[in-house]
């Protein structure tokens, strides 16, 4: 059979769920051996990659190769030595060939961490990706008080939306945003990323 072309939507334990770019059912794939045992200073392959991959008769696949990304969301990890130099650490590669980051922080119910989003920021400087940060659950606060938040991070030169599933704020704009692009929403937990997505997919 013909080797296929598709997209790599999840990745765990070594099995990666590929789905064809002919809009074919997804299709549970793992590394063939030759990939695996090439070396590598960064994860052979991870959500967002584009790879071929090849049918096994009972309905699994196997990737026979990966394409070269175009951009990538990674951070530094030992590779199991003890001294951590250049040498030895390996990249682990979060998400492949994103357009763009969006850092959703709450300003209320959890309260906005400056530092937290300075990390984040960080980040994405050294993978030179573009960052959005939307502030939600505005409705919890009084807007000044929302935008004094995040005014530091507007005048440096970051997009801040203020966005609300309540009320609806900012529903809009964030679909705008992500549309057409591949983006990453990073946030802790309770932020509300799940509701956002929600949101704008009505």
């Amino acid at each position: 059979m013909t080797d296929q072309t598709g997209l790599i939507v999840k990745a765990q334990s070594g099995f990666f769920t590929v789905q064809p770019n002919d809009g074919g059912e997804p299709v549970v794939c793992q590394l063939r051996g030759r990939l695996k045992q090439e070396r590598q200073r960064s994860d052979i392959a991870a959500v967002g990659d584009q790879v071929t991959f090849s049918l096994n008769a009972d309905g699994s696949g196997n990737i026979q190769s990966v394409a070269e990304r175009k951009s990538v969301l990674s951070r530094t990890r030992a590779a199991g030595s003890d001294s951590r130099s250049l040498d030895t650490d390996r990249e682990q590669v979060l998400v492949a060939n994103p357009d763009q980051v969006v850092f959703v922080f709450s300003v209320r119910n959890p309260s906005f961490s400056p530092r937290k989003l300075d990390r984040f920021l960080v980040v994405t400087e050294m993978n030179q990706l573009p960052a959005i940060i939307c502030a939600n659950k505005v409705d919890l606060v009084d807007p000044g008080e929302a935008r004094a938040m995040f005014q530091p991070y507007e005048a440096i030169g970051y997009p801040v939306i203020h966005t609300s599933t309540l009320t609806g704020e900012g529903i809009d704009d964030l679909r705008e945003l992500l549309r057409g692009r591949i983006s990453v929403l990073a946030g802790s937990s309770g932020v509300g990323k799940s509701s956002l997505l929600n949101a704008v997919q009505e």
